[in-house]
């Protein structure tokens, strides 16, 4: 699946609307209740009118434009390409898109979409927004030929069809098995379409019959990381859930979850909690969620009832994608940042490797002699770091060993020749070998070992 698929996905899962006693788009009901059988899991609508994608993306590039460089600049585009494919959408006479995911369909095909043909609707325009991403585009691709990537589903779309007031896109398997379809009546369906409210994105998870009889019988209790305890705490305080989000006026987000009975809505939520403290004990969540606990209980919903609810306003929920999305975008630009300053180390080795070839298998006296002979920039030399939560912006420098001619060194492979300067050991530092190569080291006592052997055997300080 390509990344805008994600990026859609996560977009529609991050705001919500007011909470409504009935249904205000019986219409939207009613269209999607075509695709519907016995075996729908899921249902994501987006109201094209409504959807502001630059509010919804206003928190995450807050966030995200503070972790990631280079790497969120390609999502920026990608972010880009989704706002300018909607748009093509709504010109093309489109008001609604869906996205459903069957039980039928797995494990070989993801959701399928379609987009209701209001009147004057350009369905062959849609057709081709939907495959290829162009108005104009090929509606369809065929296997083994290579297809355009302009629309944010190309990956699952790879055929169209006009059916039941919609234009379809899917896997050609799909299409047939929706062709041959009966839909079935699934009454939750109305019930948390209002749940969902007039919102910019519904999201509907809809559990069936049959996946809750499977999971009580072959998980008649629940796994310690979901919280312990009986399966049918999860299988009927879940009967369905509706999360609805809306950008206007402002970010809001509100989830429902439908129970069986007002005590599974009270089993359900002691799971719940129980899943939450688990996730709070585990010391690999802590590490990249250090605000764990403040997080869970932002995400605890109320119980009313036979139902569960949850809102956020817009400073809650930024509040909320600040504490899910920062620790892993700065533990993702830290991991690139230390890629980049061993590629560059990389680089110094084989320059050194170069020098050594020009002087008689002598390595350089020092690394400045590399910036005087032109062969490394001085700014190789040192690295800036950004800022961190514990730390300010700094710079790391290197340390440079000249070794021995390399035909004088018995285990070049682990004798150091270039390592990054430390006051305090962290996760780890960066090496470089006198073979070449480059690596990450984590262990203080090891890198400890491999310097002292190295510098034993380092070269005598003088002219080379």
């Amino acid at each position: 699946m390509s990344r805008t698929v994600p990026l859609i996905l996560s977009l529609a899962l991050a705001a919500a609307p007011t909470w409504g006693a009935e249904n205000p788009q019986p219409a939207a009901r009613a269209k999607a209740a075509a695709f519907i059988d016995d075996q729908t899991v899921a249902l994501i609508r987006l109201d094209l009118d409504r959807l502001d994608v630059d509010a919804l993306w206003a928190p995450i590039a807050r966030i995200g434009g503070q972790a990631m460089d280079a790497d969120f600049e390609e999502l920026t585009k990608e972010k880009q390409l989704v706002s300018a494919w909607l748009a093509g959408l709504v010109k093309a006479g489109a008001d609604e898109l869906y996205l459903s995911m069957d039980l039928t369909d797995l494990p070989d095909d993801p959701p399928f979409a379609f987009v209701p043909l209001a009147d004057g609707a350009n369905a062959r325009a849609i057709a081709g927004l939907l495959a290829s991403g162009r108005a104009d585009g090929p509606a369809s691709w065929q296997p083994g030929r290579q297809r355009l990537a302009g629309s944010p589903l190309s990956s699952i779309v790879h055929a169209t069809a006009q059916m039941h007031g919609a234009m379809v896109g899917g896997s050609r398997a799909q299409l047939e098995r929706i062709r041959q379809a009966a839909p079935v009546p699934r009454p939750e369906l109305g019930a948390a379409f209002a749940a969902a409210g007039d919102a910019a994105v519904q999201v509907l998870l809809l559990p069936t019959a049959d996946t809750r009889r499977v999971i009580e019988e072959l998980r008649p209790t629940l796994p310690v990381a979901l919280g312990g305890g009986p399966s049918t705490a999860l299988t009927r305080g879940v009967m369905w859930a509706a999360v609805g989000l809306d950008t206007r006026p402002k970010l809001s987000l509100r989830v429902v979850i439908q129970s069986q009975d007002a005590a599974s809505a009270k089993a359900f939520s002691a799971t719940l909690e129980g899943m939450y403290a688990a996730l709070a004990k585990s010391d690999a969540v802590r590490k990249h969620l250090p605000e764990i606990q403040k997080l869970t209980a932002a995400l605890t919903p109320a119980v009313s009832g036979d139902h569960l609810t949850l809102a956020l306003d817009d400073k809650q929920l930024d509040a909320v994608i600040s504490d899910l999305l920062g620790p892993p975008l700065r533990a993702a630009r830290a991991r690139a940042i230390r890629v980049n300053r061993l590629r560059r180390i990389g680089h110094i080795l084989a320059t050194a490797h170069a020098y050594a070839n020009q002087h008689k298998g002598n390595f350089p006296p020092n690394l400045e002699a590399l910036v005087g002979a032109k062969m490394i920039p001085a700014s190789y030399l040192r690295f800036p770091l950004p800022a961190t939560a514990t730390q300010p912006a700094r710079e790391v420098g290197l340390v440079y060993i000249q070794p021995p001619p390399l035909s004088q060194i018995s285990r070049p492979s682990e004798t150091v020749v270039l390592y990054e300067a430390y006051d305090v050991w962290g996760d780890g530092i960066n090496v470089g070998f006198a073979d070449g190569h480059a690596m990450f080291i984590r262990g203080e006592a090891w890198f400890k070992k491999l310097l002292a052997d190295s510098k034993a055997i380092s070269a005598p300080k003088g002219p080379p």
